[in-house]
């Protein structure tokens, strides 16, 4: 994949950055950059998009992290956060869906919960096959 930069505040944002002038076979993905946000697709598939997202990911793969601070420490597989710090403190859990501001934040290493809503599954550390839907549900799991 190649990264492509466009004028103004246009940014393609890809890996393996390849002479500008050989643009074959490049995966465009065209963002508007600002100083609130990132855009970045790091290797192994993964894509964050926010500040910070998935900011100390360095082994983990098949991620998607949207919003600030989504999936901060994730180092873990397949996992899908939206929300500011969703997912936050996930470390080596993985397979997890976490939608809403905080939704399952201070999880470290617990698999496979599905979470929906603001603050739900919050205080969820090590649990595992959770299911939280609504605000605030599960929050003190």
């Amino acid at each position: 994949m190649k990264i492509i930069v466009l004028k103004g505040n246009e940014v393609a944002a890809g890996a393996n950055l390849g002479a500008a002038s050989n643009l074959s076979g490049a995966r465009l993905v065209k963002f508007y950059h600002t100083a609130a946000a990132t855009v970045t697709l790091v290797d192994g598939a993964n894509t964050a998009i926010g500040n910070q997202a998935l900011y100390t990911n360095s082994t983990g793969s098949q991620n998607v992290a949207i919003g600030c601070l989504a999936g901060f420490t994730t180092t873990g597989n397949d996992n899908t956060f939206v929300g500011t710090e969703a997912g936050r403190y996930t470390s080596s859990g993985k397979c997890h869906v976490a939608i809403g501001r905080n939704a399952m934040r201070m999880n470290s290493t617990g698999c496979r919960n599905n979470v929906i809503g603001a603050w739900a599954l919050y205080r969820n550390t090590t649990g595992t096959n959770n299911t939280a839907s609504g605000y605030y549900s599960l929050n003190c799991n």
